[in-house]
């Protein structure tokens, strides 16, 4: 009888073991992953940035000398 208690709680302690072993090398692996994925995230977000802006200078840019000159006068209309 004493011997199977002692058995019982050598499995509980191997599965406590086993498990905490487990969220260690999880742990680990977030620790390693997550400063790589916020430098992706980051870099993401900077070229989205760089792009949209480049973009809305583009359409200004394009905007902008799409629009006729307005000679002397034109400018004056009274």
């Amino acid at each position: 009888m004493e011997s199977s208690r002692e058995f019982n709680f050598n499995a509980a302690f191997l599965e406590l073991s086993r498990r905490e072993n487990c969220l260690r090398g999880l742990t680990t692996l977030l620790h390693c992953l997550l400063p790589i994925a916020s430098l992706v995230v980051i870099r993401s977000w900077n070229q989205f940035l760089r792009y949209s802006t480049l973009q809305v200078y583009y359409c200004t840019i394009v905007n902008v000398h799409a629009l006729p000159a307005l000679g002397p006068d034109q400018a004056n209309t009274n």
